[in-house]
C-alpha cells in the first residue's frame, strides 16, 4: 500500500504544478497517428500495445499480455492530460495518463488506473521514462505494479516504441 500511496501522490503533484514548472505535455493524440508498443514486464510477460487517433482528442487503445491484464479502451484528451477507459480482463477500467518532460529527449510518463475486481477496488499504475532514439522509435522502462484488495505487486519492465 505504501508505493501505491507514494505513485499517487507523485501523480498528484504533477498535475497540480503548471506546465511552466514541470515541462507537463499532453499526451499525444493526433488524428490518424498513433504508436505500438512492445515491452517486457517482470515475471508478467510481453506486452504489445497500440493506440490509434480517431480525432485530435480521441484515441483508441488496445494493450494485448496477460490474459487478466489486457486491455481495450478509450484515450481523451483533457488539457495537459488524458483520461482513459474501457476493459481489460473482465473488469472495466477508468484512468489519468500523463507525461513530463525530464529532459530534451527524455519524458517521464505515468499511468493509473481504477478497476473493480471480485468486489475489490484495484489499482494498475505505470511510472517510467521514455528515450526518444529518433522521431520514430524510443526506448521505455520504469515501473508497473498493481494492488487488488490486499494482495500488491510490482514489477520492472523495458520496452521499445514506434510513432506513425
Amino acid at each position: 500500500m505504501k508505493r501505491i500511496t507514494t505513485v499517487l501522490l507523485a501523480v498528484i503533484i504533477l498535475t497540480v504544478f503548471p506546465a511552466a514548472a514541470w515541462g507537463l505535455n499532453t499526451p499525444a493524440v493526433t488524428r490518424n497517428h498513433g504508436v505500438i508498443t512492445a515491452r517486457f514486464i517482470g515475471d508478467v510477460g510481453l506486452f504489445l500495445g497500440a493506440e490509434y487517433g480517431m480525432t485530435d482528442e480521441l484515441a483508441l487503445m488496445a494493450e494485448l499480455g496477460s490474459k487478466n491484464l489486457s486491455k481495450i479502451g478509450l484515450k481523451y484528451e483533457v488539457g495537459r492530460l488524458a483520461v482513459t477507459g474501457g476493459v481489460t480482463g473482465s473488469s472495466v477500467f477508468f484512468g489519468l495518463n500523463g507525461s513530463g518532460a525530464l529532459g530534451d529527449k527524455l519524458t517521464g510518463i505515468f499511468e493509473v488506473d481504477a478497476l473493480m475486481t471480485d468486489g475489490n477496488l484495484g489499482f494498475l499504475y505505470e511510472v517510467g521514462v521514455k528515450f526518444d532514439i529518433d522521431r520514430s522509435i524510443d526506448l521505455r522502462g520504469g515501473l508497473y505494479g498493481g494492488t487488488y484488495g490486499s494482495v500488491s505487486t510490482l514489477h520492472f519492465q523495458i520496452g521499445v516504441g514506434y510513432k506513425f
